[in-house]
Order: structure tokens, then C-alpha cells, then sequence
């Protein structure tokens, strides 16, 4: 396997960097790493030093098998975080890369590495594997740069990152600015059958551990796109992200924080409006209903929904798991994120229903009621 950044560069894109050229686009392999370590990435890039072709992830795996990850959720997420590590190999081929000429290498080599992690998982679920994603990042200061770029890969008008979060949830094109804003071929908005991630990296950017797992989470999203998945249920889709961006998280020894999960359980509270107050099995059925219809439940959508997958690997094991998620990809009509007819959205739920209880063997709705109940009474407080 050939390590991400690790390949000479090609003459003719060396030549064209060193006389300034406004781009420079190449695949993974190609790209060259740059001469100094960016003390912004901690001490996650001084190990990646000392093993060049293991992504973070990769060197947890090993020490996974060897007995010597420590991690006091490990348990938690010990199936899911078997699945990743078994027989892993990244597919560096998932991605092609359009770095611009000022862009920190150190700082996208390990952005890269995080996406490339996060799509080769996903990407072995599918039969037809998933689409190629063009990677553009730049700094923030590359407006121009950046346009340009896009204008070749897009067939829609991009919107520049801030004020708004069309952007890309970044309100400002700053120097602390960490971007991403995914572009996909399904709904029309690439120039092809593949999908765009642009991506602000700025020039005084701090990984904190959220930007470590945002490339874990977003590849999620990859896969719910290329399969047909969404919104069917309120916490399935950014649920089902988050799960796997906290059982990626245990295998990072540096994240920058105690545990990842604990940090989230500690913040989402105080996200949600209204508030998660529950103390029984029917206030948790009613906010649940308020949040499905329209409150701001901005924790609870993310980390109290991740408790559902976690609940159900938990209970009924990962091959029953990944099952069931397959056949609702096989089986359900695409869901169509732009919007559908009411007809086809009742479709969706009814059958993601029907697939739960035949996979299963217990109602939806009973099960929310019941055991997720139970289960986000004594983990969401």
C-alpha cells in the first residue's frame, strides 16, 4: 500500500509549483509531502512520522490487535471498531486531490488521510463501491483560486464560505477557518459521476479534536448518498455518522481530549432547545416528536441519535446490523435530499419500518418506546 503524500512528486508539477502555477491537481499518490511538521497537528503527525504509511487510524488498528489500545469506551464501540480494523486497506483511488500553490502540505496531507480512512471503509459496503470525490482545499485568502477550480468540476453556482451556511457551515473566511462543503454528481450539481469536496484550510488552523473526526463523519454521508439512505426515521442519517465518527475516534491515542464520546455527551445538552428533561419512557416519546417536528435539537439529532446505532449493534450484533442497513438501501426508493412527494416520503418510512421489525423481530415503535427509551434516559442527560 502506498502511503498518502509519501510519492516523489512528477517533474513537470514540480516545475510548475516552484514557477508559481495557480493549481496543481494530481492523485493521492503523487502529491509531495511538505519539509516541516505543522506543530498545529500535535502530536498525531509526530507518530505518523515514525510509521510515514499508517494513517492514525491504521497504527490504532495494530494496536488493537496487539492488546494495546486503551480507550475507556473501547467496549462500546469494540464490534464496529473490529469491522473497521478487519483486513482494512485504504483505496487511495476513492479521491483525486487539486491542492492550491499556498495551501499547508502538512495540514492537507492530514485532512486526506482522514477522508481517505473514512471512504475506503464505507466504500466496502457497496457493491458498486462508491463515486471518486475531487478534493480541492486552499487557505482563505484564495477566493479566485478557488473559483476557478470549481468552475471545471461544477455545473452550479458555488457559494464562497461565510456568511451563511451555504458556505459549508463556516461563517467567515478566516485564518482560523476549518471548511468543508461536499458538492454531489447525484443531485446534478457536479460535471460528472463523481462528487466535489472543497475544503477551507486556513493558514492558523487548529486541529481540535472535532476537526480530527469531521472527515469520519462526513464520509458517512458518502455512503448514505451512493446507497439511497436518509432521512427516513429523525435519528437515523446524522445518527448513524456520528456512531461511526465516535467508533473511529477510539483508535486515535492523540485526539486532544479524554474521550471523544464523553466530550459530546458533555456539550449536546446545552445545544438542544428545548432541552432534553425527560425522566420516562413518555417524555422521551414526546421529544422525540417535538424535535422530529421542528425543534431545535441540535445534540440530541447527532449524539442522542448515535445511541439508537450503538443500542442496536449493541443488542443484535453488526452482521444483523449492516443487514438491515443494506436492505433498506436495496429496498426502499431513493431518498431524494432536495425534496419528494409526500407519497414517495411515506413510502420510505413505511418500508424502513417494516425492514426494522422483519430484521429485527420487534416493532419500530415499540422499540423506541421501550428500549431506545430506556437506553437515552440513562446515557442523554
Amino acid at each position: 500500500m502506498g502511503g498518502i503524500l509519501q510519492k516523489a512528486i512528477t517533474a513537470l508539477a514540480l516545475v510548475a509549483l516552484l514557477a508559481g502555477c495557480s493549481v496543481e491537481s494530481a492523485t493521492l499518490g503523487e502529491l509531495e509531502p511538505s519539509l516541516e511538521v505543522d506543530s498545529e497537528v500535535s502530536g498525531v503527525v509526530d507518530e505518523q512520522q515514525n510509521e510515514p504509511s499508517r494513517t492514525i487510524y491504521e497504527i490504532g488498528c495494530d494496536r488493537l490487535a496487539s492488546g494495546e489500545l486503551t480507550n475507556m469506551h473501547l467496549e462500546t464501540y469494540r464490534p464496529i471498531v473490529e469491522d473497521i480494523c478487519q483486513e482494512f486497506t485504504l483505496n487511495e483511488e476513492l479521491v483525486e486531490v487539486i491542492l492550491s500553490p499556498n495551501v499547508n502540505r502538512e495540514a492537507a496531507d492530514f485532512y486526506l488521510k482522514n477522508n481517505v480512512f473514512g471512504l475506503s471503509y464505507w466504500d466496502r459496503y457497496l457493491e458498486n463501491g462508491l463515486p471518486v470525490t475531487k478534493i480541492v482545499l486552499m487557505m482563505e485568502d484564495e477566493q479566485e483560486w478557488w473559483r476557478n477550480q470549481l468552475d471545471g468540476l461544477l455545473v452550479i453556482e458555488p457559494e464562497w464560505f461565510g456568511p451563511t451556511d451555504g458556505g459549508g457551515h463556516c461563517y467567515a473566511a478566516v485564518a482560523e477557518a476549518f471548511c468543508p462543503k461536499a458538492y454531489f454528481g447525484y443531485e446534478g450539481s457536479t460535471a460528472g459521476d463523481f462528487n466535489v469536496l472543497t475544503t477551507m484550510l486556513g493558514s492558523s488552523l487548529d486541529w481540535d479534536a472535532f476537526r480530527k473526526v469531521v472527515p469520519i463523519h462526513e464520509s458517512t454521508h458518502q455512503f448514505h448518498v451512493a446507497s439511497g439512505l436518509g432521512h427516513w426515521r429523525y435519528w437515523f442519517v446524522e445518527g448513524q455518522a456520528t456512531y461511526f465518527e465516535l467508533a473511529a475516534s477510539v483508535l486515535i491515542e492523540d485526539l486532544g481530549v479524554g474521550s471523544w464520546r464523553d466530550e459530546l455527551a458533555n456539550q449536546s445538552p446545552g445545544r438542544d432547545n428545548p432541552r432534553f428533561t425527560a425522566t420516562t419512557r413518555e417524555e422521551v416519546a414526546e421529544y422525540m416528536r417535538v424535535c422530529d417536528g421542528g425543534g431545535q435539537c441540535d445534540g440530541f439529532r447527532y449524539f442522542g441519535a448515535s445511541l439508537a446505532h450503538e443500542l442496536l449493534v449493541k443488542t443484535f450484533g453488526m452482521d444483523a446490523y449492516f443487514e438491515w442497513n443494506l436492505a433498506l438501501a436495496s429496498d426502499l426508493p431513493d431518498f431524494d435530499w432536495n425534496g419528494m412527494p409526500e407519497s414517495v416520503r411515506n413510502e420510505g418510512a413505511a418500508g424502513f419500518a417494516r425492514l426494522f421489525e422483519e430484521h429485527f423481530g420487534i416493532e419500530l415503535a415499540k422499540w423506541e418506546q421501550s428500549d431506545y427509551a430506556d437506553y437515552l434516559l440513562e446515557n442523554y442527560n
